[in-house]
């Protein structure tokens, strides 16, 4: 199993998003993001932290983020490190597949598990007085072999969770001894669980194979007496009896981990901490993608929250938009900014970025975009957000796209609470005259063109599309053909 997939487990458990929150999860790469800041020490904060990402709709007050930080920092030892590290290993990821796990004897295997035990007695008694009742402590035997068989079956699909159990009670048990008292996820007691019995299972896969003698010696003791058997049933009755405090407390110590690796976030990475405003204002310095190397930092500020941006292609755009939706996502999510500076609202974001066409569906690129809208508005009526939007309409003709375009976005820029686009139509920013104009552009120097990716007030007619095929090296002949046609066309 991949190791993404075992971070998704306990997302997998959740509520499943709709296709436009998993659309606006893949727009703005929150997988990448989580695998970029995940610095966790734990399975279980690793899987609260990617489930904690990609919810969309679930957000912990960055007030009780920030208070509850600084509290467990203060709190905060070697031992608490320590545990946490140790329970890092493919076995703890399993502690949550059995906490959501329908753990229940089927009701033939728990008649016939008293059977054996009255066969011993009566096999006793016949050896007491030497008869022939002494036979049925072969009969116990083959009791207990099909009881041994069929226990191995299911032990083998839990037992990785349960030899993790006694480390997760262990952690479980120091977090509420050292009074952590969070506000963002509350806990009110710690699993009072004996551990005995998950002591026994975190041996129990290596206890036989490595000494072939012992081995057979322990597997025999396991079927005369059966006592795996009576240790997972005593372990599932724990567990289904303390289910919701064991849930309550995986969560609690994953959100724990979370907080402690923020402060990791920050020593690796530059971070602000955000101020947001009730208002659309978006004020961001020095802002940059966390998943692009070396990226470069660029600043906006907007009172009112509507930008239209133009600019040649290639030159940052798309990136800019990310970036942009990215850290006001990650500043009501962990409290904290790619930016040297950020004043920012508290708002869902919905973008409008990656449309492809669903031939399993049989839709067209345009009815995608479409759809993607429809959700869009739908969506700013429920809740105004941010709205991110890449190049709007591109899978319809040019008139069309203008008219539509302009539509929508002045549509938008009443019900959203922010709105940021991206065009390459001169045509529609004069249409959408109410909208602050950036731009990216082309550079040229020393005989060669080349991108600074710094946004710039002010709007620029994007033309490069054929000069980035001449740099490109396309047929000569195609780009001269090109620069003929793009010349008699301007002076239409």
């Amino acid at each position: 199993m991949s190791n993404s997939n075992i971070q998704a487990k306990l997302f997998n458990y959740s509520k499943p998003l709709s296709n436009f929150e998993t659309d606006i999860n893949n727009d703005l790469n929150i997988e990448e993001i989580f695998a970029k800041v995940n610095k966790t020490q734990s399975a279980y904060g690793a899987q609260f932290l990617y489930n904690y990402l990609l919810t969309t709709n679930y957000f912990i007050d960055t007030g009780m983020i920030e208070e509850d930080q600084r509290k467990i920092e203060n709190l905060r030892t070697p031992k608490l490190d320590n545990l946490l590290q140790k329970a890092n290993t493919y076995r703890d990821s399993h502690v949550i597949d059995l906490l959501h796990a329908k753990l229940e004897l089927p009701k033939w295997i728990k008649i016939l598990a008293i059977v054996p035990i009255l066969l011993y007695a009566i096999g006793f008694v016949g050896i007491l007085q030497n008869n022939l009742i002494i036979l049925s402590i072969p009969a116990a035997l083959c009791c207990n072999t099909i009881i041994y068989i069929w226990s191995k079956r299911e032990l083998l699909y839990h037992m990785f969770g349960l030899s993790a159990l006694r480390k997760f009670i262990k952690i479980a048990k120091h977090i509420h001894q050292i009074k952590s008292d969070l506000k963002g996820i509350k806990s009110d007691s710690a699993p009072n669980l004996s551990i005995s019995i998950a002591l026994f299972f975190q041996d129990l896969n290596n206890s036989t194979g490595k000494e072939p003698i012992t081995g057979t010696i322990i597997e025999t003791l396991k079927l005369i007496t059966n006592i795996e058997f009576y240790s997972y049933w005593y372990c599932i009755n724990k567990i289904q009896d303390n289910n919701k405090l064991l849930l309550d407390q995986y969560n609690y110590i994953g959100y724990i981990d979370m907080l402690l690796s923020l402060s990791s976030i920050e020593e690796c990475y530059n971070t602000c901490k955000p101020q947001f405003t009730d208002k659309s204002k978006i004020d961001l310095k020095d802002a940059y993608h966390p998943l692009i190397e070396n990226c470069v930092t660029n600043s906006i500020y907007s009172e009112d929250g509507r930008v239209l941006i133009t600019g040649a292609n290639m030159s940052g755009k798309t990136i800019f938009l990310k970036q942009l939706a990215i850290n006001i996502y990650l500043a009501q999510k962990l409290n904290l900014c790619f930016a040297t500076h950020a004043i920012v609202p508290k708002v869902p974001v919905y973008s409008y970025i990656s449309i492809s066409d669903s031939l399993a569906e049989g839709e067209s690129y345009y009815s995608s975009e479409l759809n993607r809208i429809k959700h869009i508005i739908a969506s700013c009526k429920k809740k105004p957000g941010l709205v991110i939007i890449d190049e709007i309409f591109k899978g319809t003709n040019r008139n069309e796209q203008v008219a539509m375009g302009c539509s929508v976005l002045k549509h938008l820029s009443k019900t959203a609470a922010n709105t940021f686009a991206s065009t390459h139509d001169i045509e529609l920013v004069n249409l959408l005259n109410d909208f602050e104009n950036y731009y990216f552009e082309m550079k040229y120097d020393s005989n060669n063109y080349f991108f600074d990716y710094k946004i710039q007030k002010g709007n620029l007619l994007p033309k490069n599309a054929i000069k980035l095929a001449e740099i490109l090296k396309l047929d000569k002949e195609i780009v001269s053909d090109a620069n003929k046609l793009y010349t008699e066309l301007s002076m239409q």
